[in-house]
Order: C-alpha cells, then structure tokens, then sequence
C-alpha cells in the first residue's frame, strides 16, 4: 500500500491574513473540542429525565473520552502521512455531524433504531453513540490543532501561540460544566451540541481557505493497521479499568481491563519492533526528552483534573459553601491558568530555552500542592486562594511549553505523532486525576473513619450509608440525626449527630490532604527527572524555511 510524506504548510509562505485566519480557525474549533470533553457534566441530569438510562449515566462521557484519546495519537499518525488540512477538515465535519445527532437524540424521528435489535438504540443509546463519534472528531481537533502551529511556526517563535491555546484550552475545559448547567437549565440541553453546528461550520470554512493544502510526495509505505488496532485495545481497557476502579462492587471488572491493558501493550510493543512503519517509531520509547517530557504532561493533566474535583469537594463538604461558591471560588485558578499559559508561551519565546519555565512551573505547583496538603477545618479563605493561586501558576507555565519541548525533539516528519502522543499524555493524565484520586480519597477516607468510630456502639445501618458518602455539605448532619432520631431521644440524636458529623469532616480533610501530599510527591519526581532534561536550541526554522514572524 502506497503511503505518503508531507511537504506541508510548513514549505509554503503564508500572508498575514492567511496566518492569522488560521489562528482563529483553530481557536474555535480548539473551544468548541474543548468545551464538549466536559460541558455535559452538569446537564446529564436533565438529559437522563428526558431520555431516561439512568444505568448508563456515565456512558455518554465515557464514550467521548475513549473516542478521543484513541483518535489523537492514531489520526496525528496519520495527518503525518496524508497531511493536516485533509484530517483535520474530515475530523471537524465528524465532529459537526455528530453534533447534529446528540443533538436530535431521542426524537420521534429517530426512533427506527429503536427497531435494530443488537443496537437497542432507545434515546440514551443514541446519544452514547452519538458521543461517541463525536469524540473521534474532537481528537482530531484537540490532536492536529496544536501540529498546525507545529507547521506555521518554527520552535523558536512557535511558544507563544502555543500559549493562547493551551490558554484556550484549559479555561473551556475547567468552565465547561459551569456552562452546560447553566443552558440546561435556562433552555435545552440539545443546544449545548446543536450550537456547535455553525460555530463549527464558521471554523471548517474559514481553515479551508486560509490553510493552504499540502503538496504530496508518493513513497512506498505501509500503514501499521496491527500497531493501530493493539494501541486502541491497550487504550480501551486501560480506561475502562479506570472507570471502575472507585467502585467496590466493579473492582473484579477493573482488574480484568487493567490486566487486558496490560496484555495488549505487551503485544503493542513486540509488532512495533517488528513493523516496517511503526505507529509510534521506536525512537520515541528511546528520546529520554520525549519520555521525560510525555511524564510530565500526564502529571500535569493529574492536576489540571484531579484538582477541580478535590478543592470545590472541599469547599462543599468541609467548609459548608454553596456548589455556586465553590465554583465561583474556582474562577482565580482559572484566570491564572489562563494568564501563565500565555506568559509561559511567550517567556520560552523570548528566551529561546525552556528548561528554566518547566522548572520553575514545576517548582511553583509543587509548592502549591504541598501548602493545600496542609489544609484543615480552620483554614481561612484567603490563604487557600493563595494556595491555589500557586498552583494555577506553575501549571499555567507547564501547559504549552512540553507540547514544543516534543516538536523540538523530532523532525518534522514525526510532528503530528508526538503532538498526538503529548495530548494522549494530557488525557490519560486527566483520567488517571479524576479516577485516582476518587479511588484514594475513598481509602483514606474510609480507613479514617473507621478508626473514628470504633469506640461508639454499634451504629444503624441508615447512619453509616451517611457515613460512607459524606458529599452532603451541609445536609450531612440532618441526615444523620433524622436517622438516629428512631433509636433515642431528640437530644441525644442532636449530639450524637454533630458528633459523627465532625469526625466525618476530619476524616475528608484527612482524606483530601493525603492524596494532595500524594500528588506533590509526584510533582517532586518529575521535577528531579526534569532536572536531566537535556536543553536543545529551539530551532528557528522549518523545512525548508519560510515562516511568519
């Protein structure tokens, strides 16, 4: 089979406006990618009255994030081969198309695949479909957005931009839930994917035109279908293993898929030394920068995930705030985070090095981290955004500085492999944040709790279900007493209940401080492997060498 080498937009001289449109092509489709990882958090509970499949909750984000972690690594591969601007205009018309059927799930007029019995396509099914697809378009976006930069741009000068859009990115990403609530409850949930249908259609237009196409040299390759279908397997499994791993009663299936994980990767392994093309070349598991660098961002992605679940949990079911406090108390992370990916873009730019920025972000979050170990009942507000704050530097500078470090690596044959391998790093990161630190917070918290209450007598069963899941904020404490209220007097159940409730509240602020101190021990490592990150010039030019200033 005849495969190809890209003599890309890299080659070709672009005008101003030809630069720039581009830019802002990117930057819609980058926001909209970004915004629907994570917009329908808050909305399933409207999307689930209406459709119904509360059993399959989960699924219709599960399915966007198996989709588009396989679809980044796998179509950069191949944007390699046939050229950005054909993969990525056919993954932004996947992602509108799938859109449109999110969109338009559950309707009268969809009901035919009601009728197909192997599917049983009732209106969850259709949407955890639809999602599904429209998770491979978003890869392609979120994947080949930041190789297009690659091809614009040489290293030298490419940080900068690539700090708008880690900037970008990580605000749709974070104010992605507070979004999606707020159009599902003041209209429909439909709009939230039917919107993206012209925004869409402005970006994929506007990149047509502006991004030239690529010149295409034939030369006798073979695509590694075997190295492609064994990764996606691998990928598959591991995330699926995630996924149940903070559940008790789906442990025994968590196992199994890490196990297949495990498995797959070996034989994953053993076809890319034997193929003639592999899909990701061996000089990646060989370029301790890559390696160095790949560790890092998926360190980084525990963070940029993990933390938004364990501070507003905080916030909630410590400290008594309300979810809109909490999520508006989350607002100067985000401005930070914002305002460092542009600083730290431009500050790699200016410079020419890169070593002193990741150093020095990977300094100021683990600090941060180490600080939010420490905090407790009697923290005051103002220091916990301080901490916060801290955080939200060091990984505002962390953000669009590895994604370069990568490029700078390789030649610009391989830009869309490890453009596509640096995101992948990000998302199983993110996965590995939310899943890991749901699962550890459960054993600390538990194994706590446990040791709080083993002087008290034997307590109802309804007591310790509250006991078990102490999300209840300020309910927590009612609940308890009703419960307890059967079994002695009101008095009694009024201070056996604020008793219980304190001790649940220690044990959280026990739980929440240990996976924190977790989190800065990883932080500690990959800033001691950071240290032998080997500083290579960024290279001023790109094949050949024509670019816009």
């Amino acid at each position: 089979m005849n495969d190809v080498s890209v003599a890309g937009a890299a080659n070709r001289q672009l005008s101003r406006t030809q630069f720039f449109g581009t830019i802002i092509a990117l930057q819609i489709m980058l926001l909209l990618a970004a915004l629907d990882q994570t917009v329908i958090s808050t909305a399933m509970p409207h999307i689930v009255m209406q459709l119904g499949g509360f059993d399959r909750y989960a699924w219709a984000t599960t399915g966007y994030l198996l989709a588009s972690t396989i679809a980044v690594p796998v179509l950069g591969k191949i944007s390699d081969l046939y050229g950005r601007k054909i993969v990525l205009t056919i993954g932004v018309a996947i992602f509108i198309l799938a859109s449109a059927l999110c969109g338009i799930s559950g309707e009268s007029w969809m009901d035919w695949l009601t009728h197909i019995s192997f599917i049983n396509g009732d209106g969850m099914n259709q949407l955890i479909m639809a999602r599904t697809l429209q998770g491979i378009g978003g890869g392609a976006i979120v994947g080949l957005s930041f190789s297009v930069i690659g091809d614009l741009l040489p290293p030298a000068t490419r940080g900068k931009y690539q700090g708008l859009f880690a900037a970008v990115f990580a605000l749709a990403s974070i104010v992605g839930p507070t979004v999606g609530g707020y159009i599902a409850d003041i209209s429909s949930w439909r709009y939230l994917f039917l919107v993206n249908i012209p925004i869409g259609i402005l970006g994929i237009i506007l990149f047509a035109i502006c991004f030239p196409g690529n010149k295409i040299e034939m030369v006798d390759k073979k695509v590694d279908v075997v190295g492609i279908v064994l990764f996606s397997i691998c990928v598959v499994a591991l995330l699926l293993g995630l996924n149940f791993s903070n559940n008790i009663t789906t442990n025994w299936q968590s196992f199994a898929w890490l196990c297949a994980s495990l498995v797959s990767f070996g034989l994953f392994a053993w076809a890319e030394r034997t193929a003639v093309d592999p899909f990701v070349p061996l000089f990646v598991f060989k370029n301790p920068i890559i390696l160095i660098s790949a560790f890092s961002v998926a360190v980084t992605g525990v963070g940029m995930f993990g933390s938004t679940l364990l501070i507003p949990l905080f916030m909630q079911s410590v400290l008594g705030l309300t979810a809109a406090k909490s999520g508006l108390f989350l607002s100067p992370l985000i401005i930070t985070v914002a305002v460092f990916s542009v600083i730290g873009g431009y500050w790699m730019s200016k410079s020419g090095k890169y070593r002193a920025v990741v150093l020095s972000g990977l300094a100021a979050m683990t600090v941060g981290v180490f600080l939010l170990s420490g905090m407790n009942l009697d923290s005051p507000l103002p220091m916990i955004l301080g901490f916060m704050i801290m955080v939200g530097i060091g990984l505002g500078l962390l953000l669009p500085i590895y994604t370069v470090v990568i490029q700078n690596a390789v030649s610009d044959d391989f830009l869309g492999t490890v453009t596509g391998l640096s995101q992948f790093s990000r998302s199983i990161g993110g996965t590995l944040g939310v899943a890991g630190f749901g699962a550890l917070l459960l054993f600390f918290y538990q194994g706590h709790m446990t040791d709080q209450i083993e002087s008290i007598q034997t307590l109802p069963p309804s007591v310790m279900h509250y006991l078990n899941n102490p999300l209840a904020g300020n309910h927590l404490q009612a609940d308890i007493e009703s419960a307890l209220s059967s079994t002695c007097s009101s008095a009694t159940a009024h201070t056996q209940a604020m008793e219980l409730t304190a001790k649940s509240r220690f044990s959280l602020v026990y739980a929440v401080d240990n996976v924190f101190r977790l989190y800065g021990v990883m932080l500690l490592i990959a800033f001691c492997l950071n240290l032998f990150l080997r500083q290579i010039p960024l290279r001023s030019q790109i094949k050949p060498s024509e670019v816009i200033e």
